[in-house]
This record gives C-alpha cells, sequence and structure tokens, in this order.
C-alpha cells in the first residue's frame, strides 16, 4: 500500500474580494498568502508535481510571470520554498509492519464513574490478561521495534501487579505512560520509580478546580487528582494531564493548562467528549457547536502560549495541524490508531481503537495469536489505513479536509452509523478551521509575486 506521499496536500482558502488565497500545508504547518497572480504560479507547480513533471527543489516552466519590475515565477517558488510550504512528512511510517506505540488496557475496573467514561468502567472483566500473558504482550512488542508504551484502564492503580508490569515495560521501552485518574497513586507506588526518566505518570483533570473536575468525576476526586501530581514531581517523575472537552468545562480549557504549567507537567493533552459507554447516559456534556469552536481557539492560544516557547506541549486532535504532524500525511485520516498505535483490551483483543472495540473492529486476541500478525493481517486494520479523507463522501468535497483529515471516524459510526458518515462535530470543524484561514487571510501580510526582491 502506499504509506505516505512525496507531495504534501495543501489546503486553499480563497477570499477573491480582497485578492487574498491562503496555501496551508498540514504536515508542515506552513501557511502562505498570496494573490491571484501567485495563486495561478502555485496552482500551476503543484499540478506539475502532481504529474511528477517537478520537484520542489527543481525549476518549473511555463508560469504565469508577474509584472513589470516585479520578480520571476521561479523566485516565488524558491520564496514558497522557504517557508515549508512544499514540505512533506519527514519519514513515512511503516503502516502495517510494527505499531510505534501499544496500548495495554490493563482492565475495566475503576474506582470513579465518570460521565466521559467511553467505556464505562467500573467492574474488571471476567477474563482479563494475567500478569504473565500481559508480560509477554510487552516482551513480544518491544522485541517486535515498538517503542513506546501506555498502561491504563479502566484504572490501572486497581492492578495489584501494576509495579512488577511497569518494572518490564522500564526495561524494554523508550518510554512509558501510566494513565490514571490519580486518586489511588500512592507514596510506596511511586517511590519505587525515583527518577525513573522515561516514565511519565499521565492524570486526569477535567478542570482547574474542584467544582469543574468532580462534577465530571465525584466529589473528592480534584483534591487527590491535584495531591498526585505534588506526590509525583517530589519522587522525580514526569507527569502530564489528560482532559476532556465537553459542554461543561469548554469554557476552562486555558485555565486548565495554566494549572498543567503550575504542577511543572510535561504535557496538557486535551481529548474530544466522544459519546460511548457511560457517555452516552449523559448527552448533555457534549458541547455545542459555538462552544466546540471557543474551546479549540483557547487550545490554539495556549499552544504558542506554552508550547511555542518551549515550557510545555498543548496537544488537542483538531489543532495538530497548525502543530505540523511529521507522523501522518494530510490526506490520510488524522487519527493514529491501526496506522502507529495499537490498542489490546484488558481481555486481549487488538481493536481498532479505544472506541471501536467490539463486533467486527475486534481484530483478533492475543492469546490466541502474536499481536504483530494480527497486527500486519487484519483486514480491518488494513480498510482503516487505506481510508483517506478524499475517500470519504462526507469529506471529499470540503475544503478543509486536509486540515480536519475526517476528525474521528469512531465518532462517525455513533452519530451517522457508519464509519465513513459526519462526526457531531463536523460543522463546528468546518466553521472552526474556515475562521482560522480567513483570520491569516485578512490579518497577514501577503506574500505576493511582486513583493519579492
Amino acid at each position: 500500500m502506499e504509506t505516505g506521499r512525496a507531495i504534501p496536500r495543501l489546503a486553499r482558502y480563497d477570499v477573491p474580494a480582497i485578492d487574498r488565497y491562503v496555501f496551508f500545508n498540514p504536515a508542515s504547518a506552513a501557511c502562505l498568502v498570496t494573490d491571484s497572480r501567485g495563486r495561478a504560479i502555485l496552482d500551476r507547480y503543484l499540478d506539475e508535481l502532481e504529474e511528477g513533471a517537478g520537484s520542489p527543489e527543481g525549476r518549473s516552466e511555463g508560469l504565469p510571470e508577474a509584472g513589470s519590475g516585479a520578480c520571476s515565477a521561479d523566485a516565488f517558488i524558491e520564496r514558497a520554498q522557504k517557508v515549508g510550504i512544499f514540505r512533506a512528512v519527514e519519514r513515512e511510517p511503516a503502516y502495517g509492519q510494527v505499531p510505534h506505540r501499544l496500548i495495554v488496557e490493563l482492565t475495566a475496573a475503576c474506582n470513579l464513574r465518570c460521565k466521559t467514561c467511553y467505556m464505562s468502567a467500573s467492574r474488571p472483566e471476567p477474563n482479563e490478561m494475567t500478569t504473565e500473558e500481559v508480560l509477554a504482550l510487552l516482551g513480544h512488542a518491544a522485541e517486535s521495534g515498538t517503542e513506546t508504551v501506555a498502561l491504563i484502564g479502566g484504572e490501572p492503580m486497581l492492578r495489584r501487579d501494576l509495579a512488577a508490569l511497569t518494572d518490564f515495560a522500564l526495561g524494554a521501552f523508550s518510554d512509558v505512560m501510566i494513565s490514571t485518574n490519580g486518586t489511588l497513586l500512592d507514596d510506596a507506588f511511586l517511590a519505587r520509580f525515583d527518577g525513573r526518566p522515561n516514565l511519565t505518570i499521565q492524570i486526569s483533570v477535567d478542570g482547574p478546580d474542584a467544582v469543574s473536575h468532580d462534577a465530571i468525576r465525584g466529589a473528592g476526586a480534584f483534591g487527590k487528582a491535584s495531591a498526585a501530581f505534588d506526590l509525583a514531581r517530589a519522587h522525580g517523575i514526569r507527569t502530564a494531564v489528560s482532559s476532556v472537552v465537553n459542554r461543561h468545562n469548554y469554557n476552562l480549557v486555558g485555565l486548565t493548562c495554566d494549572f498543567a504549567s503550575g504542577k511543572s507537567a510535561i504535557m496538557a493533552i486535551f481529548h474530544r467528549v466522544h459519546m460511548f459507554g457511560r457517555a452516552q447516559d449523559f448527552p448533555e456534556i457534549a458541547p455545542a457547536r459555538e462552544q466546540m469552536m471557543h474551546g479549540m481557539g483557547v487550545l490554539f492560544e495556549k499552544y504558542d502560549q506554552y508550547e511555542g516557547a518551549g515550557r510545555m506541549i498543548v496537544d488537542f486532535p483538531p489543532n495538530r495541524c497548525f502543530r505540523g504532524d511529521t507522523l501522518l500525511d494530510s490526506a490520510y485520516l488524522g487519527c493514529h490508531f491501526g496506522r502507529a498505535s495499537a490498542y489490546v483490551t484488558s481481555t486481549g483483543n487488538l481493536a481498532c481503537c479505544s472506541h471501536l472495540r467490539d463486533g467486527e473492529y475486534s481484530c483478533g486476541n492475543v492469546r490466541e495469536q502474536p499481536l504483530l500478525e494480527i497486527w500486519r493481517d487484519s483486514p480491518v486494520l488494513e480498510r482503516m489505513r487505506q481510508m483517506t479523507v478524499d475517500d470519504l463522501p462526507s469529506c471529499k468535497a470540503c475544503a478543509v479536509r486536509y486540515m480536519c483529515r475526517g476528525s474521528c471516524r469512531a465518532d462517525a459510526l455513533g452519530h451517522a452509523g457508519s464509519i465513513d458518515g459526519d462526526t457531531y462535530d463536523c460543522e463546528a470543524l468546518k466553521a472552526y478551521y474556515t475562521y482560522v484561514l480567513d483570520y491569516y487571510a485578512r490579518n497577514l501580510a501577503p506574500v505576493l509575486p511582486g513583493s519579492i526582491r
């Protein structure tokens, strides 16, 4: 299969009323604002690249020239190269060969009953993997070339063998993350891993205070989660914040970033609420279009404030195109599951993702077949890997498809009944990306063919 494109896909936004055209490359987060003459030059040049007649390093013949005293088309293309508009993905992952990241759901048990939980975590499944089976899975993945692992739940602290599993993982992978709600994290557990440089404790935080957080996770949860950050820092262990954007906290995401920074977290990652599991019992938590747009906009600003200054990673999937994505071609779906990340449930099923996990989306069981064999041979995963936004009926005519990259296909299944359909946040994403591109067109000084010397 084709695993990447030598030519990046560019999003183009037109504002002909003011003779402005924005070219945006989601793979490099490069943006170029030009006029109709520059648009014609770039469009022709991109056509030649598609036909194999040119390259970002080569000269293109027959392009429109700028007016008297202005630069040539070649000089304009050279300027476009310098801003990174033609930059493709830096590497082409071997999709279907080895997952870069393994996510292991250790248990379905949880001590909380969070409203946003996509799996209704409460009690352990009756046939969850044993210690030996998890160790065998981790060992196989590490030997196969998987680089990082995440140990999640439910609540992984409810596994009595978590310390032993973590100890093994730290010796086998370059980076190990434990995802927890933080309420059960204790000194005895953390002391075992004092100062381990490749361990990160990711703690769920759904708001910057007890009012917002506990409304989702239950009374007293915020105080314990907050204390868990301090405890981990005292043991020299890195921390990260994981937050779910919903109707109750969309206007608090900026303050949540500030909270994460105040706790010396290395990353604040935000997820959209996915209406699966227990979340289906609380339909009112799904944010409206304007609320989603507000949250994305604030997180875009916080990315610039924190990550742009090298202080803390601020990640939100809809905004990844603005960060530059060196992992995936912008034509392919924006989700890494099934391409770069493998997800194994507590009973050993390799699933397409944490949400597409049952029925046809369960690809095989690692108790019966090695992880790598399932990963390479699953026709379900292969279909997911082949899908591009140009193939989706709901996306292929959309002007911002290479920025959105199809959003979440699990959400499409839940919202439209098909992984090829619209997602619940489709209109919000269209409006948001259009707003950002319009802002670029109207407020950035344009790069015009006649302005380059």
